[in-house]
């Protein structure tokens, strides 16, 4: 309410009851009284609004030109974003149509790459199996060697027994050789047999009982025996007619 307004009111209500009493005239008092603070609260109320008011005018003229940056950024990001658009159209074009030419040559390429991943495959099988073999044979390439030299070794010393056995004999057609890995005991028929016989002599029995003594304490040995005539013509008298 207008203070003008309740004053005016104030004033016509005393013109008008000049009688009215003393009691009267305080509770009008009190109630100017009253009517005066809330007037003053009124008059402050309306100085916080107007204050607030002009913050929120201030606040809303700041925003009205945040929203017009905001849409010319808005506009100026559809642009690029349309630009953007249009190049990575072009580009996924430009790139099907890339894949569609070399379609055929990629397939039969990676063709070609699967046959010869394939074929390496397989050279490595035989690889490793030729490795496996190689390993294999050089191991039984080590054996075969040591085994070798311990039959030279084992034939050496056999050689050394029956020399020293048959020495004695040595220089009467008997020799004993070690080549191509064997041991050659030669026994010629002038020490065993006379001429025109069959039958052992006692030199030619001898020398066997020694040679036999020595090939007996080597049961692991293979023997070959082997023999022939001479070529003179036989004269004898019975059932053998020639050599």
């Amino acid at each position: 309410m207008n203070s003008n307004y309740i004053i005016f009111l104030l004033l016509i209500a005393t013109i008008t009851q000049s009688c009215v009493s003393l009691n009267k005239y305080r509770e009008l008092d009190d109630k100017y009284a009253i009517s005066s603070q809330t007037l003053d609260s009124l008059k402050y109320m309306n100085n916080e609004i107007s204050i607030v008011n002009d913050e929120l005018s201030e606040n809303v003229l700041r925003l009205t030109r945040r929203k017009g940056g905001l849409e010319q950024d808005t506009l100026e990001l559809g642009m690029a974003i349309r630009k953007k658009q249009r190049a990575y159209n072009d580009l996924s074009t430009s790139y099907e149509g890339l894949i569609q030419n070399n379609s055929s040559t990629m397939a039969k390429q990676a063709e070609k790459n699967r046959a010869l991943l394939e074929q390496l495959g397989e050279m490595d099988l035989d690889l490793q199996e030729r490795e496996r073999l190689l390993v294999q044979r050089e191991k039984d390439l080590k054996q075969l060697r040591s085994k070798l030299n311990q039959k030279d070794k084992d034939l050496e010393q056999l050689k050394t027994m029956v020399s020293s056995a048959l020495l004695s004999f040595q220089g009467e057609g008997l020799s004993v050789n070690h080549r191509d890995g064997k041991l050659y005991v030669s026994l010629e028929n002038s020490l065993l047999f006379s001429s025109g016989s069959w039958a052992v002599n006692d030199k030619g029995v001898k020398a066997i009982t020694k040679l036999s003594s020595v090939l007996t304490q080597q049961p692991g040995l293979q023997i070959m025996v082997e023999g022939h005539t001479d070529n003179i013509p036989f004269k004898g008298a019975g059932l053998i007619k020639d050599n």
